[in-house]
C-alpha cells in the first residue's frame, strides 16, 4: 500500500510538472507593421529564451506552471518592450509591435527588486551596455563608468580604481557580480573591486540610497555587473575580443562559449589583460602603473517549469603595481612584469542561484562564498610579503516574490553574510582578525496605482555584529607593538525608503523618491593603528553609525532621439565617518 501511494504521488508530481504553458506570436515594426526577424525574446523569470523566424513568428514553451511571467522582446535600434503575463496552462498569444528609437531610452532592469522598465521604478536605475564600456577605451571598466553623470573614480593607477556615486565611495556604496556583494577590504583606495567585464549583459547602478534591497552598505548606491544570458534552446555561441592599447602597449584578450541542450545550460570564459606603464600627457611615464590580470568564469544550470537551478564560478587574479615614491629609485624600465611594491590579489567566487515558482509567488534562495586573498609585495621575491590577508565570506539571500495580474509586487525576504578576516604571516597588519556577522529582514511593496502612477514602499531591518578577540602582534608600522584589545560591538538600525513615478504622458515622466539608510563603521575604521599609504592611521572603538536622509526629484524627457535628464538631490549624513587630521 505504502508503495502505491509513494508511486501515485510521484506520478502526480511528474504530470503537473510536464503540464505546459505555451505562448505564441509574431513581432512587428510598429511603423511599417513589417515581421521582424532575429528579435531577442527572453523571459526573466526562468531565463529562457529564443528568437523570432523570418516572418516575426515565435514560440516559448518550457515556462513555469503557473503565475506571472515577465517577457522581454529587445532589437537593436527599437525600444525593448517588457510584458507581464498570467499563466494559466494555456496556450497564449502574444503579438508585439516595437518601435523604433535612435537612443537608448528604456531599458529593462533587474537591481530595483524586480525585473521592470528603468520608467516604472521610483529610484533612478542607469543600465550601461558592455558595448558602451568598450567604445570608452577605457584601460579599466571602473573608469568607463564615469562618462555617466554622478559617477566618478578615485585611482592610484590605471588598474587601481574605485567607484565614485554623488561624492561617496569606499564602504558607502556597493558593487554587486550578479547580485553578490563583492567583498574584497573595500574600505580603503588602494583596494579595488575584483571584477572582470567580460560575460556581463550590462552594469546597471543606483544613484542613492538602495541600502532597502542590498544592506547597510549601500548608502550612497550600488553597481551591479549583470551577467551575461543564457544561450537560446538547444544552441552553442561563442565569442572572441582582442583589444590593444597603444599608451601602454597593452592588450586584452578574451574568449567564451555556451551552449544550452534542452535547457541543460554551461558556459566558460577565460580572459588575461597586460599593461606597461601609462604615459601621461605630458609624455611622461607613470612609474609602475603597470598591471596584469587573468579571469576564469563557468557555469552550470538546469531549467525546468517549477523552477530554475544554477551554479556560478568566477574566478580573477591580479598583479597590480602601486605608484608610491620608492618605485621611482627602484624601477628603472617600463616592462609588464611587476616587481617592485604591487599588489598580488586573487578573489574566488562560488554561487548557487535557484528559483522556485509557486503559482503565484516566486522563492529565491542564492547562497555564495567568496575568498579574496591580498597580499602587497614590497621586493622582487613574492616570499617578501609586507602585508597577507584573507577574507572569507558566506552571504545568503531568500526572498518571495508574490506578483499578481494588477502589477503589485511585494517582496519580502531575510539576507546576511558571515565573514572571517584571517592575516598571515607578513610583519604589517593593517586590520587585525576579526569575525562579522550581519543579518537583515526587508519588505518592499510597488503597485501600479493608476496607469500613470507607479509606487514604492519599503523598510529593513539589520542586526550586525562585529566580533574581534584580543591578539598580540609585533609590526613595523607600529612604535613597538600593539594590542588589539577585545571588540564585541553590535549595530542594528532602520532603512526605509518611499517614492512614486508619474507618467506625463509617452515622453514626459516625474519621479521622488525618499529614502534613509544608516552604515556602522567598518573594520579599519574601529581598529586601525598604523600606516596606511602614507598616513598613519588611528581607529575609534567607540565609533557610532552613521545615518544619511536623501530626498531625489527627477524630469526625463525622452522622444526617439533626444533624451534630457534633470536630477537634483539632497543628503544628509548625521555622524558622517571620516578621516580627521590631527598633530
Amino acid at each position: 500500500m505504502k508503495i502505491s501511494v509513494t508511486l501515485l504521488i510521484v506520478v502526480l508530481m511528474f504530470a503537473s510538472t510536464n503540464a505546459q504553458n505555451i505562448i505564441t506570436g509574431r513581432v512587428i515594426d510598429s511603423k511599417t507593421g513589417k515581421p521582424m526577424e532575429g528579435v531577442n525574446i527572453y523571459v526573466t523569470n526562468n531565463q529562457t529564451g529564443t528568437l523570432s523566424g523570418g516572418d516575426g513568428s515565435y514560440v516559448l514553451n518550457k515556462l513555469p506552471k503557473s503565475g506571472m511571467v515577465n517577457i522581454q522582446f529587445s532589437f537593436i535600434g527599437y525600444k525593448s518592450v517588457l510584458k507581464n503575463i498570467s499563466l494559466d496552462n494555456n496556450s497564449q498569444i502574444l503579438d508585439v509591435a516595437m518601435q523604433p528609437t535612435v537612443l537608448r531610452s528604456e531599458e529593462i532592469v533587474i537591481s530595483g527588486g524586480r525585473y521592470s522598465t528603468q520608467h516604472e521604478n521610483a529610484v533612478t536605475i542607469e543600465s550601461i551596455s558592455p558595448k558602451q564600456i568598450t567604445e570608452s577605451g577605457s584601460f579599466s571598466m571602473m573608469e568607463a563608468l564615469t562618462s555617466r553623470p554622478g559617477l566618478d573614480l578615485i585611482a592610484k593607477s590605471p588598474g587601481v580604481s574605485k567607484p565614485v556615486i554623488r561624492g561617496l565611495s569606499m564602504t558607502n556604496i556597493l558593487v554587486l557580480n550578479n547580485g553578490v556583494k563583492l567583498e574584497n577590504f573595500q574600505f580603503a583606495q588602494d583596494h579595488p573591486f575584483i571584477i572582470n567585464e567580460y560575460g556581463i549583459d550590462k552594469v546597471e547602478v543606483i544613484k542613492g540610497p538602495a541600502s532597502l534591497l542590498y544592506g547597510s552598505g549601500a548608502v550612497g548606491g550600488i553597481i551591479n555587473f549583470v551577467k551575461e544570458k543564457p544561450a537560446t534552446y538547444n544552441t552553442i555561441s561563442g565569442d572572441f575580443h582582442q583589444h590593444f592599447y597603444s599608451n601602454t602597449e597593452g592588450f586584452l584578450t578574451n574568449i567564451g562559449i555556451k551552449g544550452n541542450h534542452k535547457n541543460f545550460l554551461w558556459g566558460i570564459r577565460s580572459g588575461i589583460k597586460s599593461h606597461k606603464d601609462f604615459t601621461d600627457g605630458n609624455g611622461n611615464v607613470v612609474t609602475n602603473s603597470r598591471f596584469n590580470k587573468t579571469s576564469t568564469k563557468a557555469n552550470l544550470g538546469i531549467i525546468r517549469p517549477f523552477g530554475t537551478f544554477k551554479l556560478f564560478y568566477d574566478y580573477n587574479q591580479e598583479e597590480l603595481g602601486m605608484t608610491v615614491p620608492p618605485v621611482l629609485s627602484l624601477i628603472t624600465d617600463n616592462s609588464r612584469k611587476n616587481k617592485f611594491w604591487y599588489q598580488n590579489l586573487s578573489n574566488h567566487l562560488l554561487a548557487s542561484q535557484n528559483k522556485l515558482f509557486l503559482g503565484n509567488q516566486q522563492l529565491d534562495i542564492n547562497i555564495a562564498y567568496q575568498n579574496n586573498h591580498r597580499q602587497l609585495i614590497t621586493t622582487g621575491s613574492k616570499e617578501n610579503v609586507a602585508v597577507d590577508l584573507t577574507l572569507q565570506t558566506i552571504s545568503y539571500d531568500i526572498k518571495t516574490i508574490f506578483a499578481n495580474a494588477r502589477n503589485n509586487t511585494l517582496i519580502t525576504g531575510i539576507q546576511g553574510n558571515y565573514q572571517k578576516n584571517t592575516n598571515g604571516n607578513a610583519p604589517e597588519y593593517i586590520i587585525p582578525d576579526a569575525f562579522v556577522n550581519n543579518i537583515g529582514f526587508i519588505g518592499l511593496f510597488q503597485s501600479k496605482v493608476a496607469q500613470k502612477i507607479n509606487t514604492q514602499v519599503g523598510i529593513r531591518y539589520d542586526i550586525l555584529k562585529i566580533n574581534i578577540p584580543i591578539q598580540n602582534y609585533n609590526t613595523i608600522n607600529s612604535y613597538d607593538s600593539s594590542i588589539i584589545f577585545p571588540i564585541e560591538n553590535i549595530y542594528q538600525n532602520i532603512s526605509f525608503s518611499t517614492g512614486i513615478t508619474y507618467h506625463i504622458n509617452d515622453i514626459w515622466l516625474l519621479r521622488l523618491n525618499l529614502a534613509s539608510a544608516f552604515r556602522p563603521p567598518n573594520l579599519a575604521e574601529l581598529t586601525q593603528n598604523g600606516l596606511h599609504g602614507t598616513r598613519y592611521e588611528i581607529g575609534n572603538p567607540d565609533m557610532i553609525s552613521q545615518r544619511n536622509y536623501e530626498s531625489d526629484f527627477a524630469i526625463h524627457f525622452h522622444s526617439n532621439n533626444f533624451a534630457l535628464d534633470v536630477s537634483p538631490f539632497y543628503n544628509r549624513i548625521n555622524n558622517y565617518i571620516f578621516l580627521s587630521p590631527s598633530n
